[in-house]
């Protein structure tokens, strides 16, 4: 496997590396690692942050906010045959290991472990950790998804259909296209589709949607917090997209299943399966 350590690069050089990013053959493909050294936090964001999600502590999912430009940094430096642009995130699987002090430096490890071809597309595994004092704190995986286009999926009958109930229903929210635009300048994903329906619908959507991962941070914010504190891991799945303008439910299927639902429930967004720390 190749592994590189570096220090911070700045966003120009994210930028530069991710517009002339040479494309590899998938045979050619093999696992890499960056590390990233003493990322320093920024109390600004983190200021915006919790505004936006009206949340007294940092999320632990802010991670994936952190290392978003470094994750697509060694994306785009590894050898694969995709564009960042028209990826899929389907899913995310958070490890919650040690307590992470937001105050403080940290250095970001990004691993491109692997990926699983088939009719879909390719699906591609990373993993981000969160290292504090040499010892990791929290661990991030990611699917993302490179679609074949000449894809068609058999239309299932209640595929994500309604599980939950009115009484399980938590918390409801509305998502426009404004919470989109504040999302991207905290979060640093100005991806197009999520900001303007025309550019949506330059990559066949029927118009813009919100970052999935927003709806996870939201999720979060406005689950049972006790149950967030005793949490081990969240492993979340991407179900449909989070057209805009749109209603939100956020339910309670079971103790360790909670579900993000459209406002009528046509439409099951994500779901997210809670394991409990292990007793020490």
């Amino acid at each position: 496997m190749e592994s590189l350590d570096t220090t911070a690069p700045s966003t120009s050089e994210i930028l530069w590396s991710v517009a002339t990013r040479k494309k590899y053959p998938l045979d050619a493909f093999e696992p890499c690692t960056r590390t990233f050294k003493d990322i320093a936090p920024d109390p600004e964001k983190i200021i915006a942050f919790k505004k936006l999600f009206n949340c007294q502590e940092v999320l632990p999912t802010y991670m994936f906010l952190i290392a978003y430009p470094y994750v697509g940094l060694t994306f785009s430096q590894s050898k694969n045959p995709s564009s960042l642009l028209g990826l899929i995130h389907i899913a995310s699987h958070f490890k919650f290991i040690k307590a992470h002090d937001w105050t403080q430096k940290t250095d970001i490890q990004v691993t491109m472990e692997n990926y699983v071809k088939s009719d879909k597309g390719i699906v591609y595994q990373l993993k981000t950790s969160m290292i504090q004092d040499g010892e990791v704190t929290l661990e991030n995986v990611n699917h993302i998804l490179d679609k074949n286009k000449q894809y068609k999926s058999a239309k299932t009958a209640n595929a994500n259909s309604k599980e939950a109930n009115v009484d399980d229903v938590m918390a409801t929210h509305k998502v426009e296209q404004s919470i989109a635009w504040q999302y991207a300048k905290v979060s640093g994903d100005y991806n197009l589709i999520h900001l303007h329906a025309i550019f949506a619908k330059m990559f066949g959507l029927k118009t813009s949607l919100m970052h999935g991962m927003y709806n996870v941070h939201w999720m979060l914010a406005n689950m049972d917090q006790s149950q967030l504190e005793n949490a081990g891991e969240l492993k979340v799945s991407f179900n449909r997209p989070c057209f805009l303008p749109n209603g939100v439910a956020l339910a309670q299927e079971s103790p360790r299943k909670l579900s993000l639902y459209s406002s009528d429930f046509k439409d099951r967004f994500l779901v997210c399966l809670v394991k409990q720390k292990r007793a020490a």
